[in-house]
């Protein structure tokens, strides 16, 4: 195995050649287009997070944040800035599309320099490499997502060229300084970026860099020491305004998160470019000691298994085989680092372990573990052909698949000189696959696009920008919870506080009727209990009402049945339903169901929903605790009464289950799902 040397000097990280200028220009070009075609995608929940920090900073000048919600990095925050500062958002976001695009495009500089220092790829082949790299879906794809990957991920790509230079023994204070500003704004932005940083220090206390010289010793000092002293500052600043220190770290049923590393692994052999992840594990498990020598391929391989297991044990919800959009977005930005690895190494190496990986994919293809990864964040399309719904699809997507790495392992055996041409094709048909599907999966998402966004209503609406206050119910954000209910009735009240006018106070609903009136006159109430139905109703998105506070409401408050959903058994989160052409993001309901409810002041009280079968007509069956079971009956969508189905109940004062059951025509070999449109809403029977 033969490793990469710098011959004399490290690469530059600026080109002077032309070409290498127009083909940066082209890369960036292919970004801009490609957001401009998926359009600004919103709102992920922990998006709220930094918006909050942004608003603080424009109204108050601080880096403050709203004691509701959990601590977050401050650094996304500030280039979310550009949305809040023009008065029309649309305005504001395509600014920050602009920039997150420049941003990702500037990597390609980091990137370029990490291919050349290879001493086999000219420098035509590594910046034309570079820019299919960087547009990979894995990478280009957060240009348009309001999510920190955006800036995350090249400050990943030029720490990680300024570490290259200390592993190649060509460390200087700039490459010490580089590596560890980098490693800290990186920190500054996601919290797993301190994954890759303890790999870094893991892998430099290896090279044993204190028998080396002072220049190489102070250079490991600076990446050591510089990025806990940014976020040590970053905390004590935190800790002095306030505020909660986030706890990520989660600790709950063993098996499943075996099964979360399992699959993350399979995620990085898969995904960014085809076989790089593959060719690393292989690179490690066949080469033994001669591998772990190289410092390079060492910090790689300990920053995938980091995050790997970073992946894992961070997430509050888990789901036995299965990667959601947290998942992948923790992953995704690390996924250039196999690549480095894998066009670094010789082409006997390349041969010997693409053709073990053509082995071993044929295997994976046969036990059908890809077609079980169930995918089901489509940003960085771990198979170029996004998520297989149907088996017809993922067979196809993993033949596909075998035949491209059979291509590149062809090309090796019969003329190994074409083999980076051959691969450029493939990293071409990839980028092009994966970033058309991408687009189109962006652009008919209701539920995350600007353009569709309802929430749009209430950022023009004028009683919210007169509203002297707004209040929000903190019920959601008072203890994080891992229970399906939370994320079930506070993400769509974090999209819409994302589109405020200012950033909401605090305020339960129990506590409205305890505030003088003049206090909350004219001011703006949201909140998840009881769906909001106090009041005159100014603006809707999702299933969040806002409500204009009068003395009206605070009359109906004291006879408003007062229901919080504190428990969902039997729900599945995020179904994608084709209504009218696009799709809405819907809940469904399994065929047995419950809701665990907490009331007060209730007496008689109606629960309605908007539910539909999925294929044939349902009767869906009521059970309050033990008592007696009444039925209504539910039409097909798309067919029958448009209405929310009602029921009239008597619930008690504390804690109850609300059981919930369906079934169809007998002849029906298998009971398909029902579909829930909105959040129950409990009312006064008066009403």
């Amino acid at each position: 195995m033969r490793f990469p040397f710098f011959s004399s000097a490290p690469p530059p990280l600026f080109p002077k050649s032309p070409l290498a200028w127009a083909v940066f220009g082209a890369t960036l070009a292919m970004i801009l287009f490609y957001a401009w075609s998926a359009g600004t995608v919103l709102v992920l929940p922990d998006v709220l997070y930094f918006a909050d920090r942004a608003r603080h900073l424009l109204e108050e000048g601080t880096f403050a944040q709203s004691a509701f919600y959990p601590s977050v990095p401050p650094l996304y925050g500030l280039l979310l800035l550009p949305v809040y500062i023009f008065e029309n958002l649309k305005t504001g976001h395509a600014l920050l599309v602009v920039v997150q695009s420049l941003l990702l495009a500037s990597a390609w500089f980091p990137l370029r320099g990490l291919i050349l220092n290879n001493g086999a790829e000219d420098k035509a082949a590594a910046s034309f490499l570079a820019g299919l790299v960087l547009l990979l879906p894995a990478f280009a794809s957060y240009a348009p997502l309001t999510t920190p990957e955006a800036l995350l991920i090249p400050l990943l790509i030029y720490a990680v060229y300024f570490l290259d230079r200390i592993f190649s023994q060509k460390a200087d204070a700039a490459a010490g300084w580089g590596a560890g500003l980098f490693l800290g704004l990186a920190a500054l932005t996601q919290q797993s970026a301190s994954v890759i940083w303890l790999a870094a220090v893991i892998s430099l206390a290896l090279t044993r860099p204190f028998k080396s010289g002072a220049r190489e010793r102070r250079a490991v000092l600076t990446v050591a020491l510089l990025p806990p002293l940014l976020w040590l500052a970053w905390r004590g600043m935190s800790f002095l305004m306030g505020e909660a220190v986030d706890q990520p770290f989660a600790f709950n049923n063993a098996l499943a998160r075996f099964n979360f590393v399992k699959n993350a692994l399979l995620y990085i052999c898969y995904g960014g470019a085809p076989l790089a992840g593959l060719a690393l594990v292989l690179a490690g498990l066949m080469k033994g000691k001669s591998f772990w020598r190289e410092p390079f391929f060492r910090f790689s391989f300990l920053a995938l298994a980091g995050v790997a297991l970073y992946a894992a044990f961070t997430n509050d919800v888990i789901v036995a085989k299965k990667l959601d959009y947290i998942t992948n977005r923790v992953i995704e930005p690390y996924l250039f680092l196999p690549l480095i690895v894998f066009l670094r190494l010789d082409g006997g190496t390349r041969r010997e372990i693409l053709t073990n990986g053509l082995m071993i994919l044929f295997v994976l293809m046969v036990l059908g573990l890809p077609g079980a990864l169930n995918l089901d964040f489509i940003s960085g399309f771990a198979f170029f052909t996004g998520t297989a719904l149907t088996p017809a699809g993922v067979l196809t997507r993993n033949v596909l698949y075998l035949a491209l790495a059979a291509l590149l392992v062809l090309a090796l055996y019969l003329r190994p000189k074409s083999f980076l041409p051959v691969y450029a094709l493939v990293l071409l048909f990839v980028t092009g696959a994966g970033l058309t599907a991408a687009s189109g999966w962006w652009r008919g998402q209701d539920d995350a696009q600007f353009a569709a966004m309802p929430a749009q209503a209430f950022a023009r609406n004028p009683e919210f920008r007169a509203a002297g206050k707004i209040y929000l119910d903190t019920r959601c954000k008072e203890g994080r919870s891992s229970d399906v209910a939370y994320l079930y009735g506070c993400f769509d009240m974090s999209k819409s506080a994302y589109f405020l006018p200012k950033p909401p106070k605090p305020l339960r609903a129990a506590q409205i009727a305890e505030r003088p009136f003049e206090e909350i006159d004219g001011a703006l109430f949201a909140s998840t209990e009881n769906d909001n139905r106090l009041g005159p109703t100014v603006a809707q998105a999702g299933m969040t009402r806002f409500v204009r506070l009068s003395k009206d409401s605070l009359h109906e408050l004291k006879t408003t049945p007062l229901v919080q959903i504190t428990g969902i058994k039997g729900l599945r989160q995020y179904i994608n339903i084709p209504v009218r052409g696009r799709l809405r993001r819907m809940t469904m309901l399994d065929q047995e169901s419950s809701f665990t409810l907490r009331a007060s002041r209730t007496g008689c009280s109606r629960f309605s929903a908007l539910l539909f079968a999925d294929d044939h007509p349902r009767k869906l069956a009521f059970r309050l605790n033990d008592g007696r079971t009444r039925t209504i009956r539910v039409p097909v969508l798309g067919h029958g009464p448009q209405r929310p189905a009602s029921i009239t109940l008597r619930l008690p004062e504390g804690e109850s289950v609300l059981h919930l059951s369906y079934g169809g025509k007998d002849d029906l070999p298998q009971i398909r799902n029902l579909i829930l449109f909105e959040k129950p809403v409990f009312e006064s029977c008066g009403r």
